[in-house]
C-alpha cells in the first residue's frame, strides 16, 4: 500500500521504532477488552505479530501503522484484510491517550476512500463487540450499516459498506 495521510496522521508501513507504542497498546487490558485476543498479549506473541505485520507491508491488504503528525509517534494500526470471503475487513487499534480525538473516524475514513478509490472493492466489513459502543459508533459515522449475520457469537454486531460505483 502507498502511504496515505489524513489531515493529522500518516498511514504507512511499521517500522522497528514503533515496536514500543505496539507493545504499550497489546499490553494493555484496557485497550485489549474489546480486541478478537480479549486479553493482553505476551512480548512473543506481539512480537511475532509485528514482524508479520512489518512484512505484509508490501501488499495492498495488511495492517499499518498510524502515525500522528504532531508528534511523529505511532498512535495505533490499522487493517485492511481479506476475510475467507475475498472481502476486505476494516479494523483498528487505537493507543489509549488518543481516544476520543476523532483518529478512528478520520483514518477510517481514509481507508475506505483508499479500497474504494484505488484498490476497486465492491464491499468492506467490520466487526464489534456489542458493548463497544465506541467502535460501533466510529463505524456507524464512516457509513457502514449493520447487517444481519448468521454467527453463534451473538456478542459481535456486524457491519458493512457497499461501494456503489464499482459493478
Amino acid at each position: 500500500m502507498k502511504v496515505l495521510e489524513s489531515k493529522r496522521s500518516i498511514i504507512r508501513p511499521f517500522l522497528d521504532k514503533d515496536f514500543g507504542k505496539v507493545t504499550e497498546m497489546m499490553t494493555s487490558p484496557e485497550v485489549m477488552k474489546f480486541t478478537g485476543f480479549r486479553v493482553p498479549q505476551s512480548d512473543e506473541k506481539i512480537n511475532v505479530l509485528f514482524n508479520k505485520w512489518k512484512t505484509e507491508n508490501s501488499h495492498e491488504f495488511g495492517v499499518w501503522c498510524v502515525e500522528e503528525k504532531d508528534s511523529r509517534s505511532c498512535i495505533g494500526w490499522f487493517m485492511l484484510k481479506a476475510t475467507e470471503d475475498n472481502i476486505p475487513e476494516l479494523g483498528f487499534m487505537i493507543h489509549k491517550n488518543y481516544w476520543g480525538k476523532g483518529f478512528a473516524t478520520e483514518v477510517s475514513r481514509v481507508f475506505i476512500h483508499h479500497a474504494f478509490n484505488d484498490l476497486k472493492v465492491e464491499k468492506i466489513t467490520a466487526s464489534a463487540d456489542r458493548i463497544n459502543t465506541s467502535s460501533i459508533l466510529v463505524l456507524k459515522k464512516i457509513g457502514m450499516v449493520e447487517i444481519t449475520k448468521s454467527n453463534e457469537n451473538e456478542d459481535i454486531s456486524y457491519f458493512e459498506i457497499k461501494n456503489h460505483y464499482v459493478k
